[in-house]
């Protein structure tokens, strides 16, 4: 087999254009296709609904207006303190789409952990569960730069009631004109060695996120796919492995409320008709102690699945190829961890690469030799998930497989 690598080193180019808007990717364009789902939700009690991208986008121009009359400038911080949910996915797209920072912050931080960061970062609005608001009464004083609360939930006084200020807001909203490089998020690591550091992200980072992504759902989007990961959309896992890529190649999410059970997660996968998942290790072997044979009680459509975060381990690797996963092939094709992006793969599909190997050379060959030819928006080749040309393969081999097997895309 001949040695690509130096070829496909030296020909790889990102393909970033000077304007670029992570709400305009990732909801706007799909709201023209007022049928177009995006978010099937659900809350600790079974309740919910299908939402479309237009209806998201609806009232992500109605939240956008009710933050600019409460002062919101781009550049400014807006703290989302909410579980998954479609406030949460609005919320993104409403503060992206005015040129603003959006600083996703967990439910379950404490009251110092909110006002490090809310103070830290000088949020001037934070968008709150009504769950969250004791913890945020004990330290709001010590937030000067907080100016307003937007609450979803019971209000009790506290803040502004989100359903009235979308109510009283214009659902018509121009969108700020960005460049890739100006700062669209606002993520703050866990403080493991020492205070928490936030990490300002431009709106292109999506596009640096894509071609992992892609590589480990098999080649997402596919047709009928439908994606779903417990992962909290406050933290980077949920939100750049989930909830924004999904959104950008205009598929539906699943999204829930509640705590994790495996018999949970079956169900929605089962009802959802899922077929691409990112769970973390810990969630698996949960799910295989709890249901060892799945397929003898659920009918499950999962063709790829990913897992990061820590150490699969073989037994729940050889569990997900046989168990969950009836589409899934027979060959897995060599073991890659890319710490540097800190994402361990466990695809299960054409493409498989089981994760428990240190970075090698063969996962440098891995670059694509073509990222997305022109990332505008509105160019409609960008938004072709399997005309998203090569993003990242793990090795030579596959690269050709890839190319040989699927020459139109």
């Amino acid at each position: 087999m001949r040695d690509q690598y130096r070829a496909l080193y030296d020909d790889f180019r990102w393909h970033v254009p000077r304007e670029f808007n992570i709400a305009e990717a990732c909801c706007r364009r799909w709201a023209q296709e007022t049928s177009r789902i995006a978010l099937h939700y659900e809350d600790e009690a079974g309740s919910g609904g299908s939402y479309t991208y237009a209806a998201l986008q609806a009232d992500a121009n109605r939240l956008s207006n009710a933050l600019r009359a409460l002062g919101v400038q781009p550049g400014d911080r807006v703290a989302i303190v909410l579980p998954q949910s479609p406030e949460t996915a609005v919320s993104h797209v409403a503060i992206y789409q005015m040129g603003a920072v959006a600083m996703p912050l967990s439910l379950l931080f404490g009251p110092d952990a909110l006002e490090y960061r809310l103070q830290n970062s000088e949020a001037v609005v934070a968008i709150v569960d009504a769950s969250a608001l004791p913890a945020l009464a004990s330290i709001r004083a010590n937030c000067p730069a907080l100016k307003h609360l937007v609450v979803v939930g019971t209000a009790d006084g506290e803040g502004h009631a989100w359903s009235t200020l979308l109510a009283k807001s214009s659902d018509r909203f121009a969108l700020v004109t960005t460049l890739a490089d100006d700062p669209a998020l606002l993520i703050y690591t866990s403080g493991t060695t020492g205070p928490p550091k936030g990490a300002l992200m431009p709106h292109r980072a999506l596009i640096g996120n894509l071609p992992g992504f892609v590589a480990s759902q098999d080649w997402f989007p596919q047709r009928g796919d439908v994606f779903w990961s417990p992962a909290d959309w406050a933290w980077t896992g949920g939100l750049m492995d989930a909830l924004l890529p999904t959104m950008y190649f205009g598929f539906p999410i699943v999204g829930t409320r509640g705590r994790f059970s495996p018999e949970r997660a079956f169900e929605l996968m089962q009802r959802h008709r899922v077929t691409s998942a990112f769970l973390f290790p810990t969630a698996l072997k949960m799910m295989m102690k709890s249901v060892a044979e799945p397929r003898s009680r659920y009918v499950l459509g999962l063709r790829s699945m990913m897992s990061a975060g820590e150490s699969v381990g073989a037994t729940v690797f050889t569990w997900c190829r046989e168990a969950p996963m009836p589409r899934a092939a027979s060959r897995i094709d060599g073991g890659t961890a890319f710490t540097e992006a800190r994402v361990t793969m466990i695809m299960v599909g054409s493409v498989i690469s089981a994760s428990t190997s240190p970075p090698t050379r063969g996962a440098e060959r891995g670059i694509a030799r073509k990222l997305i030819k022109n990332a505008r928006p509105s160019r409609p080749k960008m938004i072709d998930g399997t005309a998203a040309r090569l993003l990242m393969l793990t090795s030579i081999r596959s690269i050709q497989r890839f190319f040989g097997a699927n020459s139109s895309r």
